[in-house]
């Protein structure tokens, strides 16, 4: 078996306080359990983790990432020279938002399959999405000369309509 390590996170309508040292915010998502695989777990056995946790964990392990099954709404979208961006935080320079690139084909398969543009299609909707979270270093520029100024994002590649899932 896998070992994991589950945090309950308290939800309107469940009685009691919440187990979790992790205080409830606006930015988990509905689904109780966060696991948190041990690194060479199957992402498949564990439950979804969250965009917070993803991103927590993508921190941690920098440069590889962490491969797992992620859960998040998606709160922003932008579609931009042919990649689609989902965002779990309204601004995507947030530390704690998710980033999720889609790339084509999976596009044009997301679109077949959703009926409209996944940016439109999934703003709003919560999702889970398979693959490697990983941190990047964005740097500013200027004049198409980089500043020396910088932040990280943690984001996520889509390259096939199967990563992801729409949940509701």
């Amino acid at each position: 078996g896998c070992r994991l390590e589950l945090a309950w996170r308290e939800r309107p309508g469940r009685p009691g306080p919440s187990p979790s040292p992790l205080p409830p915010t606006p930015h988990t998502y509905p689904h109780e359990p966060v696991a948190v695989p041990r690194p060479g777990a199957d992402a498949r056995a564990t439950p979804a983790i969250s965009a917070v946790k993803a991103v927590e964990l993508a921190n941690e392990r920098a440069p590889s990432g962490v491969e797992g099954r992620f859960a998040l709404e998606v709160k922003a979208t932008e579609a931009k020279d042919a990649v689609t961006y989902l965002s779990s935080e309204l601004d995507y320079r947030d530390q704690r938002n998710l980033s999720i690139i889609i790339e084509q084909p999976a596009i044009k398969d997301l679109e077949a399959l959703l009926g409209a543009p996944p940016a439109d299609a999934l703003r709003g909707r919560h999702i889970e999405v398979t693959g490697r979270a990983e941190r990047r270093k964005i740097l500013f520029m200027k004049a198409g000369v980089p500043s020396g100024l910088y932040y990280y994002q943690t984001g996520l590649k889509v390259t096939d309509a199967s990563q992801i899932k729409v949940i509701d």
